[in-house]
């Protein structure tokens, strides 16, 4: 449910601004990507249909945003961040809270065996949100 309508708040909100991916003639625009902090990467084309279209986040990342960050795929996009790729690196006391029926961020992919293994966080997971 969260999803979808997540993912058709941002549908139509890509929608409203769809001239900054298109030229006057319709034709996908070749855009900056973003290389981080500033600096641009290379180019990428937007999936213009896909974006205005999409019915899920997974179909906005998949026409817009993994291209915008230069990644081949949605999967690669997800895994790169993804935060328990960093929590290994944490220094400082850190709460994460989650629940477990989250229908954005779902309990099968919350890092249950890293965060066990760090000494300065604490994961607190309940089973409904």
């Amino acid at each position: 449910v969260y999803d979808r309508a997540i993912a058709k708040s941002l549908a139509t909100k890509f929608s409203s601004c769809r001239e900054l991916f298109e030229t006057d003639a319709g034709v996908p625009r070749e855009l900056a990507q973003w290389g981080g902090l500033g600096e641009m990467a290379g180019t990428f084309v937007t999936d213009v249909e896909g974006a205005a279209n999409a019915r899920t986040v997974r179909g906005i990342d998949e026409a817009l945003t993994r291209r915008c960050f230069g990644f081949d795929t949605v999967d690669e996009y997800y895994a790169h961040a993804s935060s328990d790729q960093r929590i290994d690196a944490v220094q400082v006391p850190l709460l994460l809270l989650s629940a477990a029926d989250d229908p954005i961020a779902p309990g099968f992919g919350i890092p249950t065996q890293i965060a066990r293994r760090c000494r300065n966080v604490f994961l607190a997971v309940t089973k409904f949100g």
